[in-house]
Formats: structure tokens, C-alpha cells, sequence
């Protein structure tokens, strides 16, 4: 855990790291609510007030607070960019390692 803080130089570093890949993925990972809901997935779902419009302000704030950090720190924001972006690879990778099917 303290490599990362040699690396970076500073906790404010890390933590701008940490909040601009985490925001990243909850936002792809709220979007597949517009897609389940799509599908229809389950059985018969349930109703959602506000359904559209608070899924999307959500994924909004997310991608607006990583937007603040790539301005603050763009180096910072390229480097968990391409570690994200690494990841997908390695997880195709995977599943073709141990047989399971890709979705």
C-alpha cells in the first residue's frame, strides 16, 4: 500500500488517482442499468421513480468529477487510463485461460 504513495510522491496524487479510476468505473458500471432495463432482464423487474433522469444525473456527477481531476492532474488521469485499459485485455486473456466464455 505505501508503494503507490513512493511512486506518486504525495497522498493528494494518490487519492486524485484513486477517485478519477473509481469514478470512471461506476459510471460504466451505472450505465448497464440503461441496458439491463433495455433487455428486461429478470422477472418483470421493478418500477424506479425518477427512473431516466437519476441514473443519468448520477453517471453525470461521476464523469464531471473525473473530468475535474483529468484537468487537475492529466498525467495522473492518463496513466489510470491506460491501466483501465489494460485491464480488458487481460481479462479476455483470462477467459480464454480457463474456458470460460467471453460475454
Amino acid at each position: 500500500m505505501l508503494l503507490p504513495a513512493f511512486v506518486l510522491g504525495s497522498f493528494e496524487k494518490l487519492l486524485h488517482y484513486v477517485i478519477f479510476t473509481d469514478t470512471l468505473t461506476l459510471a460504466v458500471v451505472a450505465s448497464t442499468l440503461f441496458v439491463l432495463r433495455r433487455r428486461r432482464a429478470g422477472d418483470g423487474g421493478f418500477s424506479m421513480p425518477g427512473y431516466p433522469l437519476l441514473p443519468a444525473l448520477y453517471i453525470g456527477c461521476l464523469l464531471g468529477v473525473g473530468a475535474r481531476v483529468c484537468a487537475l492532474e492529466p498525467a495522473l488521469a492518463l496513466t489510470g487510463t491506460l491501466i483501465l485499459l489494460t485491464g480488458w485485455p487481460l481479462f479476455r486473456l483470462g477467459h480464454r485461460l480457463f474456458g470460460a466464455k467471453p460475454p
